[in-house]
């Protein structure tokens, strides 16, 4: 038996099947659009992580806040590998290779960017993760001299020492600024077997860094000693550098940043760390105050009176150089 439809059903059904296709439509761009304003995975899970030019345990720690930040991404973002960089690279270099986002993506450093084509290619992320401790010195010398330091009276006095520093770190021109003579090694472990060869007279390193520091250098370290109640100070902010062109990188540091904060996380594990450090601080201290040419001069000023204010006795012996 043959059923014909009447002109009106058959129209009916027409105009069902249009709706039908026009929601389906519909609900696929609006897919879609949910789909492109939410984070994306970076294409590359394995991300290549440079701060080989800092002291071990300040390695260890900044390692430590780059995986929680990376945690605390991961719904969004997706899972991550970290391959750690552990060759000397010079720092115009190394912006060089994240600009380019091959041999590196993610650096630790204390420089600001000024070059327009790497601000192009690189987002820097200001870090408050050392709450101006990173900037607090002390100085390691060799054993027999701690007298010779006891002396110390006056910035005049301090500035006949000579500090080793490694080369292209931004503490050198700070130090030089100062009328600090600074003599320069290429590598931080290049610098106790020239301050055994008494090229210079001291190696300043943060606060958080200098008893480890000691440690890590294995049977050298017989030769040296720290000097208790000397200190140098001055601002050193620190910046996560995060290659554009790794995708959505940079916004997963940020969001990992954000969250670490926020949830009290960072507070925590700076407290652990560096907490028992600044307790160390005796009543006899002198503190040398450098300026930071990187930054302005209400930063410097702020900078200073913060750590003074947080870290030392009243009765601190305070110098400015």
């Amino acid at each position: 038996m043959n059923l014909t439809l009447s002109p009106y059903i058959s129209l009916f059904y027409e105009r069902k099947i249009r709706k039908i296709k026009k929601c389906n439509l519909l609900l696929c761009i609006a897919i879609a659009i949910t789909w492109l304003l939410s984070p994306q995975p970076a294409l590359s899970t394995t991300l290549k992580w440079y701060n080989a030019g800092w002291a071990p345990d300040m390695q260890r720690y900044q390692n430590q806040i780059l995986s929680l930040i990376l945690d605390y991404s991961i719904e969004p973002y997706g899972k991550y590998n970290i391959e750690y960089l552990q060759r000397d690279i010079p720092g115009e270099r190394s912006l060089l290779e994240l600009s380019e986002g091959r041999n590196i993506h993610i650096e630790m450093t204390t420089i600001p960017i000024r070059d327009k084509t790497l601000v192009a290619n690189v987002d820097q992320i200001k870090m408050p993760i050392y709450q101006n401790i990173l900037g607090l010195r002390k100085l390691i010398i060799r054993k027999g001299e701690r007298k010779k330091f006891a002396n110390i009276r006056n910035g005049d006095d301090f500035r006949h020492f000579r500090a080793g520093q490694g080369k292209d770190w931004p503490d050198v021109k700070i130090l030089q600024s100062g009328g600090i003579k600074v003599v320069e090694s290429i590598g931080y472990t290049r610098l106790y077997p020239m301050l055994e060869k008494r090229r210079f007279d001291y190696i300043p390193l943060s606060i958080v860094e200098v008893e480890s520091a000691l440690n890590d250098i294995g049977e050298i370290k017989n030769q040296f000693t720290i000097v208790p109640d000397i200190y140098i100070f001055y601002p050193i902010p620190v910046y996560l550098n995060a290659s554009k062109r790794i995708n959505m990188l940079p916004q997963r540091i940020r969001y990992g940043l954000r969250k670490l904060i926020e949830s009290g996380s960072l507070q925590r594990l700076f407290s652990k760390k560096f907490s028992h450090i600044t307790k160390t601080i005796g009543a006899n201290a002198k503190v040398f105050i450098l300026k930071n040419g990187s930054i302005s001069t209400a930063e410097n000023t702020e900078s200073a009176a913060q750590a003074l204010n947080l870290y030392f006795p009243r009765n601190t012996q305070v110098f400015e150089l």
